[in-house]
């Protein structure tokens, strides 16, 4: 990483990496995405594939040529699916990543997350380190556009230099309907506030798990798909040890009691 790089990841909380992925490298993990999806029963969440909340209840009814667009996430793939698994060691970011986090290198989590066209939802301002069970709160995220990502599809919002604070509280909105599982806002936060990360396909940004960072609603005829691998180091530890880590090693060692 430049020393540049390093200096605004570490003031702003986040770096943009374009063209992180090639257009093969795109295309593959969509057909791979596309494969598992059709696997899945329609409207039933299995192995790691979650459906649309508006889908499930009837608000919105696809066709079975469409039945992909119905699908917000990919949770966890590499735990039901070789290919994903396999993915995880393949990626390019990995070597940026070890310079910020250390050689002992863990997968947290791994996410492919969908905004259907005309009906994908927002998420509103959150911290990534509000959901994941280790301490302390330092770990990266690497969000991958494998569509153009715009202001109008649901790119991805920041608050520049927000990684300085602490985890706050996260609540439900009460003020949107059909959000997914999973979907909190962050305490003290405005919608209208922070600065929107375009993206072109195979593009990313790379950013602290402290960093408020949100995303819009699909309003365009396309949909827009992501994928997000969440970095930690193997020396860490849970926060609440009476639940569970799941992570994956990656690079370096293990350690007893850490996650």
């Amino acid at each position: 990483m430049h020393p540049t790089q390093l200096e605004q990841y570490r003031r702003d909380g986040f770096l943009i990496l374009p063209d992180l992925l090639s257009p093969e490298f795109v295309r593959e993990v969509c057909a791979e995405t596309s494969r598992i999806v059709a696997a899945c029963p329609y409207g039933q969440d299995q192995k790691g594939v979650c459906w649309d909340r508006q889908i499930k209840e009837g608000v919105v009814k696809l066709s079975e040529a469409d039945r992909e667009l119905g699908v917000f996430k990919l949770h966890h793939s590499y735990k039901h699916d070789a290919y994903f698994r396999a993915l995880l060691d393949r990626m390019p970011e990995l070597d940026l990543v070890e310079e910020l986090l250390g050689p002992d290198l863990k997968a947290y989590a791994q996410q492919l997350i969908m905004k259907p066209p005309h009906h994908g939802q927002w998420q509103p301002y959150h911290q990534d380190g509000w959901y994941f069970n280790y301490t302390p709160s330092e770990g990266v995220a690497v969000w991958i556009a494998l569509d153009d990502a715009t202001v109008e599809n649901g790119c991805l919002w920041v608050i520049p230099g927000s990684h300085h604070g602490p985890l706050v509280n996260h609540h439900v909105p009460k003020d949107v309907n059909h959000l997914n599982a999973g979907f909190l806002e962050a305490e003290g936060t405005k919608r209208d506030e922070g600065l929107a990360v375009p993206l072109p396909a195979g593009s990313a940004v790379l950013f602290h798990n402290r960093l408020f960072h949100m995303s819009g609603p699909n309003k365009t005829a396309f949909r827009r798909r992501a994928l997000v691998t969440h970095y930690a180091s193997a020396q860490w530890k849970p926060r609440d040890p009476s639940k569970p880590c799941e992570s994956v090693a990656l690079r370096g060692r293990s350690f007893a009691g850490c996650i």
